[in-house]
């Protein structure tokens, strides 16, 4: 094929015989956290004809978007795109070739992407060398794709252009169901704090809730000052009161004892 043609207890519990004082943070420019972008974006194309591969894979290598590059996967069967579907779900794109191993075959992989692996947001769009082996107008009625291209009809344009659509679609799709699983996962996590019976195990919930919500290990410290209630106020320390990851051995060290620039 040409290349030009490609297609939480109350806080005396929490804390016992120590009181803990939070002290005002001084002022600081709010960042907004922004979730790491990949350097790449995943599409992969499922297709048995090798040499429309070869004419995919030389139209994707010079493609840019959004100033990322494309990361081209490869797939020749309903079987191989599973399986490699499986290990790599980050993939945003799918290009899919209807009439494989057999005539359905790209149809029932749509199938099981969706209600099997469960994947909502990967965008897939149909590609056919066979117009009349699946309808388009009853393609993307009954099945949840994003288009449906007749392989000759698939110039270098309007590969670009299917590109940036359906890449910045799944972009979107992704955010949104971030933000919905970050929402869950503090109503899960005001659920564990309020069982807490003890500052170690309120304070080890908060380490580790905090990291899952930021999408990272559970490593790091949490600290507070504290003072007994016939200490004078001047008689005040920090003490690390949780720590996980390789700062576990930390709790109930005072912080200025700390030999470590890592931790100020």
């Amino acid at each position: 094929m040409p290349v030009d043609a490609i297609s939480y207890h109350s806080a005396q519990d929490l804390v016992g015989d120590d009181e803990v004082e939070f002290l005002p943070e001084p002022a600081a420019k709010v960042v907004p956290l922004q979730p790491v972008k990949p350097a790449r974006w995943r599409v992969l194309t499922v297709d048995d004809d090798r040499g429309f591969q070869r004419s995919l894979s030389f139209a994707l290598s010079g493609e840019l978007v959004a100033g990322r590059t494309i990361e081209h996967l490869q797939a020749y069967s309903m079987r191989e795109a599973v399986q490699l579907l499986l290990r790599q779900r980050d993939i945003a794109l799918i290009l899919l070739d209807v009439v494989m191993e057999t005539d359905d075959a790209g149809l029932r992989l749509v199938k099981s992407v969706r209600e099997v692996l469960g994947n909502a947001e990967v965008r897939i769009v149909l590609l056919t060398g066979q117009p009349r082996a699946a309808p388009m107008t009853e393609a993307i009625r009954d099945y949840d794709i994003s288009d449906y291209w007749v392989k000759s009809e698939l110039t270098p344009a309007r590969l670009s252009s299917l590109l940036i659509a359906n890449l910045r679609t799944y972009e979107q799709l992704v955010s949104v169901a971030q933000a919905r699983c970050g929402l869950q996962r503090i109503v899960e996590s005001n659920n564990l704090l309020f069982g807490a019976r003890s500052l170690r195990d309120f304070s080890a919930r908060v380490l580790s809730e905090a990291a899952a919500l930021l999408g990272l290990a559970p490593e790091g410290v949490l600290c507070a000052r504290l003072r007994h209630a016939d200490e004078p106020l001047t008689n005040r320390r920090i003490s690390i009161i949780s720590a996980a990851g390789r700062y576990a051995e930390l709790v109930d060290h005072w912080l200025d004892e700390l030999d470590t620039s890592e931790i100020v």
